[in-house]
Formats: C-alpha cells, sequence, structure tokens
C-alpha cells in the first residue's frame, strides 16, 4: 500500500474522489433548482414550482395551469457527475419571465435580473462546492 507526504494513502483515493465530485454536482444541482424556485415572481406559483431537475434529457412539463401555491419537485434519485443534466422550466411564459426585466420585475431575490443573476454564478456556485468536498478528502 503506498503512502505519500504525511501519510496520505493512496488505496481508495480515486473512489473519495468520485464521491466528493458527485456530491458537488449534487449540491450545485439542487441549490441552482432551489435558487431558481426562491427568487422566481410568483403570481399563482406555476412558473416557481415547474423548475424540474432531471437527467439526459429535459423535462418541460410544467404544472396545470390552475396550480396554485409553492412546492419545489426534488429529484428522486441519485445525483451523480455522469450523464447530462437539466434545470429545466416547461411554461410557455417561463423564457420570458426569466430573460425579460419588464415580465420578470416581481423577482422575490434580485428582482429583474433574478434569473440573469443565478445563471452567471454558475461556475462559481460549482467551483465552491467542489472546493468544500475536495478538501475533505483525506
Amino acid at each position: 500500500m503506498a503512502k505519500f507526504g504525511r501519510g496520505f494513502d493512496l488505496a481508495g483515493y480515486g473512489e473519495k474522489l468520485e464521491k466528493a465530485v458527485d456530491q458537488s454536482v449534487s449540491e450545485y444541482l439542487q441549490l441552482t433548482q432551489g435558487e431558481l424556485f426562491a427568487a422566481n415572481p410568483v403570481d399563482t406559483g406555476r412558473m416557481a414550482s415547474s423548475w424540474y431537475l432531471t437527467k439526459d434529457t429535459p423535462d418541460l412539463t410544467a404544472r396545470s395551469k390552475d396550480w396554485t401555491g409553492l412546492q419545489l419537485k426534488e429529484y428522486p434519485g441519485k445525483i451523480t457527475a455522469d450523464g447530462n443534466w437539466y434545470i429545466a422550466n416547461g411554461v410557455p411564459y417561463s423564457e420570458r419571465v426569466a430573460t425579460d426585466p419588464i415580465y420578470g420585475k416581481g423577482g422575490r431575490v434580485g428582482e429583474a435580473a433574478w434569473y440573469t443573476n443565478i445563471v452567471t454564478q454558475q461556475r462559481t456556485t460549482l467551483n465552491k462546492r467542489l472546493i468544500v468536498n475536495l478538501r475533505q478528502i483525506t
């Protein structure tokens, strides 16, 4: 069994590294979905509750037109770093509310720029999660 530096054990390092990356991606995706849900302007709650996290294919379904209330739909399975992940919203007016300051001005966090603020912070958010989880590898 190879040991390096201050007792660093190379055996099992790959598994620990994979686990840390999976944990980072999971936290990052759930945090981003939660931020979109929390910042989304709310009239009935339909759009805010239609941010769906899915693997390999975006889920462009939306809550029914008569939906009222706020409820975040969590991903039911295990989130890992493999595959392609999507956070999508299938409400027909979601793109307009997310990108047009006139329609998005009711953002609960970030006002009209709520969506842009979240999207531009993606790399930083993922990097922070990776740093936290990779530093825990011993």
